[in-house]
């Protein structure tokens, strides 16, 4: 299994904040994955192929199924 995490702890305000990483390139073999990402995630940042439009609704719709309310901040590319 291949795809990149990394966590950066920075501080703002007094106030710790810590963010995962997770980079799976959008491959449906790590979907399984996924889930446990999204379901305990506080925010996504979801990167999207514009090349590929249908998969900003899959991605979208998975995290609703995982997350009642997430903060998401869609990010395109290419």
């Amino acid at each position: 299994i291949v795809f990149d995490y990394q966590t950066k702890i920075f501080m703002y305000e007094q106030v710790e904040y810590k963010f995962d990483y997770w980079d799976t390139a959008g491959s449906d073999r790590f979907r399984c994955l996924t889930k446990t990402f999204i379901r305990n995630s506080n925010g996504i940042l979801l990167f999207v192929d514009l090349c590929n439009p249908g998969s900003i609704d899959d991605w979208i719709s998975q995290i609703y199924d995982y997350q009642y309310s997430p903060i998401i901040v869609l990010i395109g590319t290419k």
